[in-house]
């Protein structure tokens, strides 16, 4: 559908705002999580991966732990969301990632600083 491909086309661009300029915290952030989580949702792949890297985006970029944070409150359903997603995918890539997501949102990876 036409509404489909204008939200594809605009997650596409602001991946690569949010990538190119380092600039996630300059969205409106708790706004963009649930979609982006019902993107981790869809059958399309593109969709998938662009869902799991904003919310590498979101945990990446956001300061002293922001990013998880704001996972729990715009979208708690959001780490099943990927549990959901690491159950079903064939992809060893964005299973590795999701789980390392996973791992971050409990506070169980050991790169963080503290």
């Amino acid at each position: 559908s036409q509404t489909f491909d204008l939200k594809k086309e605009a997650a596409y661009s602001l991946l690569n705002i949010a990538i190119v300029g380092h600039c996630l915290g300059d969205m409106p952030v708790e706004q963009l999580i649930p979609e982006f989580i019902d993107f981790v949702r869809s059958q399309d792949d593109e969709l998938v991966r662009m869902g799991v890297q904003f919310i590498v985006l979101l945990f990446d970029q956001m300061p002293e732990n922001r990013g998880v944070d704001m996972l729990r409150t715009a979208a708690p359903e959001g780490v099943e969301a990927l549990e959901n997603l690491m159950a079903v995918t064939d992809d060893d890539d964005t299973r590795a990632t999701v789980s390392a997501l996973i791992d971050r949102y409990y506070g169980e990876d050991d790169e963080q600083e503290g």
